[in-house]
């Protein structure tokens, strides 16, 4: 399944508060499996997304790998809707690739969210007694 360009755009966003640096998203063909890139030069992060039902396997990651060393980045991400198998995994173990599952992504969203977005206010129905819940 495509990833539509607006959604990349909006993971960038989250993933820039991350990696602390801009981000901007590739072109949809012929980016050889970057989709996000952060930094320039020795800064470089790479990152590829996916959007997939289940637990997405080691070749992604085998890929961003070998752009990460083409590119001489400093790190790379993965992020999948689902999650990653025992083999993505292991295969990413000391390559500085993170892998950022579904609700990690979510977590990462709420979590650089504007504070005035993160509060909530709401009344109880029995009495008038506002109430303010942090998220």
């Amino acid at each position: 399944m495509r990833l539509h360009l607006k959604r990349k755009l909006e993971i960038a966003d989250v993933l820039k508060h991350k990696y602390g640096f801009e981000a901007f998203v590739t072109k949809s063909s012929g980016d050889f499996g970057v989709d996000i890139e952060h930094g320039v030069v020795e800064t470089k992060v790479l990152g590829q997304v996916k959007c997939y039902r289940e637990d997405m396997g080691y070749e992604p990651i085998a890929i961003l790998h070998s752009n990460m060393i083409k590119q001489n980045a400093l790190k790379g991400y993965v992020v999948s809707t689902a999650g990653f198998n025992e083999n993505a995994r292991s295969y990413a173990r000391g390559l500085n690739i993170d892998l950022i599952n579904g609700m990690d992504l979510v977590e990462m969203w709420i979590n650089n969210k504007s504070p005035l977005i993160k509060i909530i206010e709401y009344k109880t129905i029995n009495n008038d007694k506002s109430n303010t819940i942090s998220m």
